[in-house]
């Protein structure tokens, strides 16, 4: 059509405005709303759960672990009671030494004096002669006052002056805790009026490499790991790559540890000793589960002694995904159909998480992948439900066109599958068939207006429901004729014999209707009918105000001619060779010679037909 030639582009620009304003919309979302933290969050966890499948842990790490086994165990009277009065970790500091454990690293705060002065006292001589004990220490906020001005600041709270004094190392406990409050990255370092604290694991690895936390937080900065929090005092922190669910490192009860059993165990080991029971609650939900403090703590130190750290990729890399995305979904949704464009979505999905998983476990990178994919569901659907509209009104508009046409169920066919309409214009071979009423003219002049409209549209009504059935296209009324086409809008490859079973029982149905027009006391009517086929143009045709969907060529002059030699030759129904040669085997056909038609200079070979053969 020529409208459709026009708007040939309309749906390209439509979807590119489409992909642009997802893209716009997702970043505004992104930048402003933090819309898709949450949904990034969960996804991280996902695509951590096989990351875990290819972690494995150093072996030169143990926990001992203050678990439910050993905490009220029979064979140790002494760990009857919680807190462990504090000779308890003087002893088990003394296995560890005699074992040969390279560190012993303490995640339990001894922030003030216990009962016992006496235990605190041997607890502290014990780690000062082990030489090798890391302790923990918090960092507590508080408010204060300075210059009428009210401030947040953090204090340490460092342990009892005689265990201090005896560790050879502290660093602080901090964990990064997102909104849903799972622990995903860990602290690093941070700066306040001027001092520096350094986390618990860096002060292990310090110890153990025998590097300053200096140095080795340079080491951090120089691989561009660190993140920086928004937070004041600034706050460095870094993604955990943990080495899988609790118990992945090995985990020892600290009550083997304080009987001397397997001391073997830990000869060489940097050994982290704290809780892990679920009675005191020292745990925390994380990518891999839930784990106890300490074991996060080993976690964070193993990933730093190897350098295994996960790197997050910029966002413009994200940006970047993102427009890539949208931009495929939206030339998978203009150029296919629904289904086939939501299984090519589906996949791109699929490859695309595919992608970031490999990198995330293979190579330690991740790139956020949460926001391009719901960017690719806004993109899909947007693009469809235009798609949807406008296909809707393509359908609406074709409907309306060949409706009166074509029977219902052809047109139902042409709304499954528009794209194989041509409504600009094609070449097709079809079969033409023209009927017309014999001396129709002399009779409507014996009668009022109002009984030719009348007897028209009792015919019409008739001859059109037959060509109907026959999946025929009514091409257009003449005065008294009918044209109608077999072959078009859709092709038929058998249109020479539909279009003969038409004319045979249009003109068995003209029997009954002339014995109606003789009930009624009316004139009686005879049709003649014309077939010819043979390749055409069809097509909408016509101007940009009116158009009609119709033929042109020679093919349908001669089926017209056809149709008026049925006078001249006192036939009812007259075919071409060219029909003849497809339905000779079941129509019963009477040779009738060549014959001159008006137009034509070469004689056309013409058959009259009689009716079916009997089967």
């Amino acid at each position: 059509m020529v409208n459709e030639r026009k708007n040939g582009n309309k749906p390209l620009t439509a979807s590119l405005i489409i992909a642009g304003s997802v893209i716009i919309f997702v970043l505004l979302l992104s930048t402003f709303f933090n819309f898709f933290q949450y949904f990034e969050l969960k996804g991280y966890d996902f695509l951590f759960g096989f990351k875990t499948a290819f972690n494995r842990p150093s072996g030169n790490i143990v926990i001992s672990a203050i678990d439910d086994w050993s905490i009220g165990n029979e064979e140790a009277p002494e760990l009857m009671v919680w807190p462990f009065p504090r000779n308890v970790y003087a002893s088990a500091l003394a296995n560890l030494k005699k074992a040969g454990a390279k560190a012993v690293c303490i995640d339990i705060e001894f922030s003030s004096e216990s009962l016992s002065p006496v235990n605190d006292r041997m607890f502290g001589e014990s780690a000062k002669k082990s030489g090798n004990c890391i302790g923990v220490y918090t960092l507590q906020d508080e408010r204060i006052n300075i210059s009428n001005r009210v401030m947040n600041v953090k204090r340490p709270i460092y342990p009892i002056n005689s265990l201090e004094t005896g560790m050879a190392g502290l660093g602080y406990t901090g964990y990064k805790q997102d909104k849903d409050k799972y622990i995903r990255s860990g602290e690093i370092f941070q700066n306040m009026n001027g001092a520096s604290y350094y986390c618990f694991a860096l002060k292990v690895l310090g110890f153990v490499s025998g590097k300053t936390e200096a140095a080795l937080l340079k080491e951090l900065e120089d691989r561009s790991v660190l993140v920086k929090g928004p937070e004041s005092p600034v706050k460095d922190s870094v993604l955990i790559d943990f080495c899988g669910p609790a118990k992945t490192i090995k985990t020892i009860p600290f009550v083997d540890l304080l009987k001397g059993k397997n001391l073997e165990n830990y000869k060489g080991k940097v050994v982290f000793l704290g809780s892990t029971s679920s009675v005191l609650h020292d745990e925390f939900p994380t990518p891999c589960g839930v784990l106890p403090g300490v074991e996060i703590h080993a976690n964070m130190f193993d990933m730093l002694q190897k350098g295994a750290y996960v790197r997050k990729a910029p966002f413009a890399l994200t940006a970047l995904f993102l427009v890539l995305i949208v931009g495929v979904t939206t030339f998978f949704a203009y150029k296919l159909n629904p289904i086939k464009s939501i299984f090519a979505v589906l996949l791109m999905a699929c490859v695309y998480v595919l992608l970031v998983s490999v990198l995330l476990a293979n190579f330690n990178y991740y790139i956020e992948f949460t926001m391009p994919l719901w960017a690719l569901v806004f993109a899909y659907i947007g693009n469809v439900a235009y798609k949807a509209v406008t296909e809707g009104r393509k359908k609406e508009i074709i409907k309306k066109t060949f409706q009166r046409y074509v029977s219902r169920d052809v047109v139902e066919e042409i709304l499954k599958n528009p794209e194989g309409l041509a409504l600009g214009g094609k070449r097709q071979h079809m079969t033409i068939l023209f009927s017309d009423i014999r001396n129709f003219t002399p009779m409507s002049e014996s009668l009022k207006a109002e009984e030719v409209v009348e007897l028209l549209n009792m015919y019409f009504s008739e001859m059109t429901g037959i060509i109907f059935k026959y999946r025929g296209t009514l091409d257009k009324y003449i005065g008294d004729a009918v044209m109608a086409l077999f072959g078009a809008p859709k092709e038929l490859p058998n249109s020479e014999e539909l279009a003969v079973r038409t004319a045979i029982e249009m003109q068995e149905k003209m029997k009954d209707f002339r014995a109606t027009l003789k009930i009624q006391g009316k004139n009686e009517i005879a049709i003649g009918v014309g077939l010819n086929a043979g390749e055409v143009i069809v097509g909408n045709i016509g101007s940009g105000q009116q158009m009609n969907y119709t033929v042109i060529g020679d093919v349908a002059n001669t089926a017209s001619r056809l149709e008026s030699l049925t006078k001249e030759y006192k036939r009812d129904i007259i075919i071409s060779q060219s029909v003849y040669d497809k339905v000779k085997d079941i129509v019963v056909a009477e040779d009738l010679g060549e014959a001159t038609v008006k137009g034509k200079l070469a004689k056309v070979k013409i058959y009259a037909v009689l009716g079916l053969k009997k089967k």
